[in-house]
């Protein structure tokens, strides 16, 4: 079974906490960033990503990045091992932070039993149409066994 994963398009990592995860300086990571940008969309392509960030502390505002991840990837691709780890399990985080949570058959059963079912007009206690398929397909050959005797 293949199954994709689907992220969604405003998931992003600031330039803020790439700094953070890398334990480099923000204005380096800035630097990298716009180096990268330039050369993958040209200048132009700084403005899609460009954002602001207020200190909560002293109310002024600072130029960050927001990175989708294929950017964030290649930004950080040029690193090392250890940073690159860091942002990849960031990413996971954010990733699995998005995704669907599949409930456990107890949950699944008990959200049955709360949806109206379909217009057949079928109840939960109702067996399976398949376990009735079942049932009659066993009662004709046993009295069809019967008959013979």
């Amino acid at each position: 079974m293949n199954m994709m994963t689907t992220i969604p398009a405003n998931l992003t990592m600031s330039s803020r906490e790439i700094a953070e995860k890398t334990r480099k300086r923000h204005d380096n990571v800035m630097r990298d960033v716009r180096a990268m940008l330039i050369a993958l969309h040209g200048g132009g392509g700084l403005l899609s990503f460009e954002d602001t960030y207020t200190n909560p502390q002293n109310g002024q505002s600072y130029p960050i990045f927001n990175l989708p991840k294929r950017e964030c990837l290649i930004l950080v691709s040029g690193y090392s091992v250890e940073l690159r780890a860091a942002i990849i399990d960031r990413w996971q985080e954010l990733e699995a932070q998005q995704a669907p949570r599949i409930p456990t058959h107890v949950e699944a059963l008990r959200l049955a039993r709360r949806q109206p079912n379909s217009a057949a007009g079928c109840k939960l206690s109702d067996p399976p149409m398949i376990f009735s398929t079942i049932h009659q397909r066993h009662t004709y050959r046993h009295t069809a066994h019967d008959d013979r005797e």
